[in-house]
């Protein structure tokens, strides 16, 4: 039972770290995307310098391509954490209830055998 708490508690450890490591990408994209805004901003003042201009745009749609990227990945990366973690609950925490429970069971199998054979021995005449 001591060893079902642990592993619930790890469990809901990994889940937290995950969704923060998981918030912490979409908050970084969603910074990223200001940044990108304000490159293009400063192209746009920049209209006088049409050298500068075009860098600056060039710069800013190359970013928003890497950001489109990484937004998907953090998705990618939520969904198939959310599907293994759903499939470690229903099926591996499932099965090591079982083995457990047949473990336990044995235990106490082999713990009558023994108090069987501890008991009073009998004397042969």
């Amino acid at each position: 039972m001591k060893l079902m708490v642990v592993l619930h508690v790890c469990v809901i450890q990994l889940v937290k770290q995950c969704h923060a490591m998981l918030e912490a990408g979409r908050v970084y994209c969603q910074t990223s995307k200001s940044f990108v805004n304000g490159l293009r901003e400063l192209g746009h003042q920049c209209s006088g310098e049409k050298t500068m201009e075009e860098c600056l745009d060039k710069f800013s749609k190359k970013l928003s391509i890497i950001l489109v990227a990484q937004e998907e990945v953090i998705e990618t990366t939520q969904k198939t954490v959310k599907t293994k973690l759903q499939n470690f609950v229903k099926e591996d925490v499932r099965r090591f209830k079982d083995v457990r429970k047949e473990f336990e069971r044995g235990s106490e199998c082999l713990e009558g055998a023994g108090e069987e054979r501890s008991g009073p021995s009998r004397e042969t005449s």
